[in-house]
């Protein structure tokens, strides 16, 4: 009679455990990936627009609608990997509709803040300078 699911399970766990054992545990893995470069941070961090000259540079990845916003129309933060790592960033619902539909991932580029201006009522746009330098080496 040949095995069910609950048996190939438990064989999962028994070796995933025997193997994570006989390394050292998951503290001794993760130090041996660290070491070696192999990890990957997956936290972002949130760049806010603060002073004019300001830049976020690195490869596109995509962009993602903010579900909720102070902003009266809809804009998307823009994830982008840099040097540091992860950020995101808004440019601006200007820069949504002028420059994302013009990106594609893995595009390289550079996005220099120059303030803002009051286009009335109490409302402002982001200026930014969104220029594309090539696609990310694969």
């Amino acid at each position: 009679m040949g095995k069910d699911k609950t048996d190939y399970d438990k064989d999962a766990k028994a070796l995933d455990a025997e193997s994570t054992a006989s390394i050292g545990g998951y503290e001794a893995m993760f130090a041996k990936a660290d070491e070696a470069k192999e990890t990957e941070p997956l936290n972002l961090e949130i760049i806010k627009w603060e002073s004019p000259g300001q830049r976020v540079i690195g490869k596109f990845l995509k962009a993602e609608v903010l579900p909720e916003s102070k902003f009266d129309t809809q804009v998307n933060r823009w994830i982008i990997e840099t040097d540091s790592g992860l950020v995101s960033c808004i440019p601006g619902s200007m820069a949504d509709k002028e420059s994302l539909p013009k990106l594609a991932e893995g595009d390289l580029v550079c996005i220099t803040y120059n303030g803002t201006k009051d286009i009335g009522g109490g409302k402002t746009v982001n200026l930014v300078d969104i220029r594309r330098f090539g696609k990310a080496p694969k």
